[in-house]
C-alpha cells in the first residue's frame, strides 16, 4: 500500500539519499523522481486544440533547445 505524504526535505549529500517526511519519519531512497507538472501558455487562437498533436506542439526540440 501507498500513502501519499509531503516531504519536506532533501539531503542528496549522502548517499543513499535522505528525505524527511511531514509525518516525521526519515527514509532512504537511491532515487529520487521530482515530477512538479508542467502548464503550458496556449496562445489565444480559436479551436487551436484541434492542431495539437497534428502540428502543434508545446516542447523545444534540442536544436530549439540549444539556442
Amino acid at each position: 500500500m501507498v500513502v501519499p505524504v509531503e516531504v519536506t526535505s532533501l539531503d542528496c549529500i549522502r548517499f543513499p539519499h535522505a528525505l524527511q517526511l511531514d509525518c516525521g519519519a526519515q527514509i532512504a531512497a537511491k532515487t529520487v523522481v521530482i515530477a512538479t507538472g508542467a502548464k503550458y501558455r496556449h496562445p489565444g487562437i480559436p479551436e487551436l486544440y484541434k492542431y495539437e498533436c497534428r502540428g502543434v506542439y508545446y516542447w523545444a526540440s534540442p536544436i530549439e533547445a540549444a539556442l
